[in-house]
Parts: structure tokens; C-alpha cells; sequence
């Protein structure tokens, strides 16, 4: 495994997210697709939750989330290639 360097931020950066829909489900959302106030899209994965609930977060382009959704690109290509400079992890 990659061990990847980040930083710790006081708050969480992304406000007033809203699920617009979620895409794998069992007993509890595992991806969900979520909106911010601008319509931005981001994709939330559950990733843990041993001691507490973990969500990996980043921002995916309409077009390669309907990729993704039509089985024509992997959610790790998703993962790896995010939209912008930050991929989060909330704890």
C-alpha cells in the first residue's frame, strides 16, 4: 500500500452536502453521490468503521460519474484521477 502524505484540517472544508443519491448499498450506504450548494458533485465511500465511520470524499465530473455508473470506467480510476487537488477523509 501507498502511503500518502496529508494535512489536517480544523473543520471540514465542504458545507451543506446533500446525498442526491446512493449508489451501492448494504445495510447502510457504502457510495453515495452528494452535492454541495454550487451543484458540485462529489463521491462519498465508506471506508471504515472500526472506531469510528470513515468517508473518503472527492470530486467527480458529471461525465465520469455516469462513465462510472454505466460500467465504462472502474470506481478505482474515479479514486485515483480525482478532480481536484484533494481527495478527503473524514473521521
Amino acid at each position: 500500500m501507498k502511503n500518502q502524505e496529508g494535512i489536517q484540517l480544523a473543520e471540514f472544508p465542504l458545507e451543506e452536502l446533500e446525498v442526491f443519491e446512493h449508489i451501492l448499498f448494504h445495510d447502510t450506504p457504502i457510495l453515495s453521490h452528494v452535492q454541495d450548494v454550487y451543484k458540485t458533485n462529489y463521491l462519498a465511500y465508506w471506508i471504515d468503521d472500526d472506531a469510528a465511520y470513515r468517508w473518503l470524499m472527492f470530486r467527480v465530473e458529471p461525465i465520469d460519474l455516469e462513465a462510472y455508473l454505466d460500467g465504462k470506467v472502474p470506481f478505482r480510476n474515479l479514486v485515483m484521477s480525482p478532480k481536484s487537488d484533494f481527495v478527503f477523509l473524514q473521521i
